[in-house]
């Protein structure tokens, strides 16, 4: 029998040229009798980096001298990433960092916090492989360059490089993976994952048997532990989906660690699937009192290679739905201290945010804030704590992790902030939105509308101003952020015509023209299906009557809270065709589900003041369901569910559809339809022109 190792090296064969792994050859070649341009990101010393040295780095981003940059370091070892600060020093060259090579690494890996962006290279990562004081390279490092430039377990790929660092199966096996598939100690603390790539690249009957083969000598190999144990029954599970293989390998789990992962794991599983609510409430409640934390944290029942999370989290979810359902906001209250961090930031959004997308709120505002003023000071408390849990905060700094964590999870942090705002509790509101702005910057509308409100309050209208443009420049801005930079724009004796064209010369001129590329390339070309419906007044109207003009059609409904958050933005774009003869907007109401909704319809435009002229779809042949327009075009589009947003153009053409709500950012949702409107016109008067 052909060896493991034999095996994945016959079939990988000849191995690919070595790619550069320091990010120099991402710098294009320079023109002809042209210096060029030093590289953005450079290291020393230069050839094979030991154990003990010091790590050198130069970073030039190319961005005005003044811009503030930051930089993290992050070092694989013992199969583990962790981040830590990177002091910089600015000099001429360059912005200076250095990092003594710790014992037992085998790779390094850097990315910079350059204003309000994040660089962690492009098509190759900033990284370096690292070898030990013999010159032979770090068991490991050449698996885990793959993997890191490959999506993990959950689809995702680890946020030290970007999307375009992703390599194809063939490179991570051939030129690393089968590097070190020898090792037994490397593959089995990655194998899982390893098991994945392998599945991409060979064909499944070579996979199967290579994988099995590989398998066999992991758990034959000396201080193999419960969770190589757990990944190779995953890989017989899900990979080779041989479903035997991998209950004899569970029943070989079990025996060897009976009050392991593994067990626990299915007494978790058993207490999920109780469906009665007092049974389920008992059972979960023995779980976490009987569960040996000093043997299997909460954080291996999370991990997505050896744990269950789904189960986990659903559990944790269904205890707090339970309470819900009672109006027990005390007991809710309490689960802040025992869920995991990034439970929190769930159960934050799920008891306080979205009770109020429901026309009638199952929760009194009080009460929801109430339960705000609990979970966010633990989420704070965690974040900031000088002993907070390493394996919350995965691979990032300490004082990085919290930034990372309010970007992932940043309608919470928003949303808090716009709590304290409407509370009057201005100064808590001032001093959280800070932290808030260090994590999130200016990526968030609202975040920004409440903070620039913040300022003004205060008296300080320079800072206001400033922070105005600076989110203009990231185009999120409301139209009440517009208000005060147009105030200044006339104090200034602007001319109020070139206001708008004003406003679109700061923004960010790559970003500006990225927006219209994606919207460019979005442009469509299908028939329009004919349509013929009554509006409030009950006057018809069809899609036939209206030709030769720009249809805007929104598909939406009472119930539906992203059409309903997208409606300002959607407002501010028939306000801007309002005296357009060659623009009609139709907002037609569908998928009602409330008989009531015609009421319901008139009092939320009244109550908006919303200049909209709706429409109700028609019924289908069978049914009281009014879907029919919706259902033709969801033929056409092959979309789902609304909100829907379709521009047809003057020859009953359908040539741009979004199913975005634009969410709070309703400036930009306004100038992304009206992009499309002057294209469209555009396009119309060229033909024209060219009869």
């Amino acid at each position: 029998m052909i060896s493991s190792v034999r095996t994945i090296r016959l079939l990988a064969g000849g191995m690919l040229t070595l790619a550069c792994l320091n990010g120099r050859a991402q710098q294009p070649a320079a023109a002809p009798q042209q210096p060029a341009p030093p590289p953005v990101f450079g290291w020393s010393p230069g050839g094979v980096i030991t154990y003990g040295d010091t790590f050198r780095v130069v970073y030039r981003p190319r961005v005005p001298a003044n811009t503030p940059v930051k930089g993290f370091v992050y070092i694989y070892k013992d199969f583990t990433w962790q981040g830590y600060d990177f002091p910089l020093q600015k000099t001429d060259t360059g912005w200076l960092g250095q990092k003594i090579v710790p014992e037992g690494a085998g790779l390094i890996c850097c990315r910079f916090y350059v204003g309000d962006t994040i660089d962690n290279g492009n098509r190759w990562p900033y990284v370096v492989l690292i070898h030990d004081k013999n010159r032979k390279m770090t068991p490991g490092a050449y698996t885990e360059y793959a993997l890191m430039r490959r999506r993990d377990v959950n689809g995702h790929m680890i946020e030290l490089g970007r999307p375009e660092s992703i390599i194809e199966p063939k490179v991570a096996v051939q030129l690393y993976i089968a590097k070190e598939w020898g090792n037994v100690e490397v593959r089995k603390r990655r194998f899982y994952e390893i098991a994945l790539n392998l599945k991409e690249y060979f064909s499944k009957e070579k996979c199967d048997s290579v994988l099995r083969q590989g398998a066999e000598e992991i758990a034959a190999y000396p201080g193999v532990t419960e969770k190589d144990l757990i990944q190779i029954q995953k890989v017989y599970s899900r990979v080779i989906q041989n479903q035997s293989s991998a209950d004899s390998m569970m029943q070989v789990i079990l025996a060897r660690y009976p009050n392991g992962l593994a067990y626990w794991d299915k007494q978790l599983f058993k207490s999920y699937l109780i469906r009665e609510p007092e049974a389920h409430k008992t059972a979960w409640e023995q779980f976490q009192k009987n569960l040996p934390r000093d043997k299997v944290t909460y954080e291996d029942l999370m991990n997505p290679v050896w744990g269950e999370i789904s189960f986990f989290f659903n559990s944790f979810t269904g205890e707090g739905n339970e309470l819900f359902k009672k109006n027990d906001w005390e007991a809710i209250k309490k689960m802040s201290t025992r869920v995991p961090l990034k439970l929190l930031a769930y159960m934050y959004a799920h008891y306080v945010v979205n009770p109020f997308h429901n026309a009638e709120p199952p929760i009194s505002e009080a009460d929801a804030y109430s339960i705000a003023k609990v979970y966010m000071p633990e989420t704070m408390r965690r974040l900031y704590s000088p002993d907070a849990a390493v394996s919350e905060r995965g691979i990032f700094a300490a004082s990085e992790w919290p930034g990372v964590f309010m970007r992932n999870e940043s309608e919470m942090f928003v949303h808090h902030t716009k709590l304290l705002y409407e509370h009057g509790e201005y100064a808590a509101a001032m001093e959280f939105a800070k932290k808030v702005f260090e994590g999130i910057h200016y990526m968030n509308p609202v975040f920004n509308d409440v903070y620039v409100k913040l300022l003004l309050r205060e008296k300080k209208n320079k800072e206001a101003l400033a922070y105005v443009k600076g989110a203009v420049y990231a185009s999120a801005f409301t139209a009440d952020m517009v208000k005060v930079l147009k105030e200044d724009y006339l104090k200034n004796k602007g001319d109020e015509k070139a206001f708008p064209a004003y406003v679109v010369s700061m923004k960010s001129k790559e970003g500006l023209e990225r927006e219209h590329a994606a919207i460019r390339n979005a442009l469509i070309s299908k028939p329009a299906p004919a349509f013929e419906l009554k509006d409030t007044q009950g006057n018809s109207v069809s899609l036939a009557g209206e030709k030769g003009k720009i249809v805007v059609l929104d598909f939406w409904a009472t119930w539906c809270h992203p059409c309903k958050a997208a409606m300002p933005g959607m407002q501010m774009a028939v306000e801007r065709f309002k005296e357009d003869k060659e623009v009609a907007f139709y907002f037609i109401s569908t998928l009602e589900r409330d008989p009531r909704y015609k009421a319901m319809i008139n009092s939320f435009i009244a109550a908006k003041k919303y200049d909209f002229t709706v429409l109700y779809d028609n019924k289908l042949d069978s049914g009281d369901m009014r879907y029919q327009v919706f259902e033709d075009y969801q033929k056409v589009l092959r979309f789902s569910g609304i909100p829907q947003k379709v521009i047809i153009d003057a020859n009953g053409v359908i040539r741009w559809w979004s199913s975005g709500s634009g969410g709070e950012n309703h400036v930009a949702l306004a100038e992304e339809l009206a992009y499309v409107i002057e294209l469209l016109k555009q396009e119309q008067e060229n033909k024209v022109a060219a009869k």
